[in-house]
């Protein structure tokens, strides 16, 4: 695995019994954010002393799984319809120069329309991962955003879910735009 060491860093314990953390992992060649929820452990120092360092094992593999799927990830989105969901956000202003048609995404910056599949693979880009861990299910959910560049979407990123269970099985939903 590409420099992934993950280590859960605790930031809080609070009234609510669950504990946060903050890491980040490399994602597709990036950098990416990692904020970390886990719900109501029962007892706190059994949780650190023996399900933490299990957690830190199956995090790892669950980030080696994403690292190594970007593909899975891409084809959820396409089918989704995400690539004409971003030419529909990018036609919102457009100009014609020269005969060919140009979509105006910010007083900097235009691109020649449409905004094609290859396009859009080129401009995704990782944002940030939250993980939400459910100890009673030994089950981890990926809350993960994706923004492009160029920005087809006027700030807003794209969410997508992950579930991942303790057998390695996995499930991506996009949810939509977010932001």
């Amino acid at each position: 695995m590409k420099n992934n060491k993950i280590e859960f860093v605790l930031k809080n314990y609070n009234h609510y019994m669950s504990y946060e953390a903050e890491s980040s992992f490399s994602m597709w060649g990036e950098e990416c954010d990692l904020r970390i929820i886990i719900d109501h452990p029962v007892n706190k120092s059994d949780f650190v002393k023996n399900k933490l360092p299990q957690y830190t094992f199956m995090l790892k593999s669950h980030v080696k799984w994403i690292d190594d799927n970007k593909a899975s990830f891409i084809e959820t989105m396409v089918a989704d319809g995400i690539v004409e969901l971003a030419d529909d956000w990018a036609s919102s202003d457009s100009i014609e120069r020269d005969g060919k048609v140009f979509y105006v995404l910010s007083e900097e910056e235009e691109i020649e329309a449409p905004v094609t599949k290859e396009l859009f693979i080129d401009s995704l880009q990782a944002d940030g991962v939250n993980l939400y861990i459910d100890i009673e299910n030994d089950s981890f959910s990926f809350d993960m955003f994706f923004s492009t560049k160029p920005d087809f979407f006027a700030y807003h990123s794209i969410e997508v879910f992950l579930e991942a269970d303790r057998e390695g099985d996995y499930k991506i939903n996009i949810n939509g735009l977010a932001g």
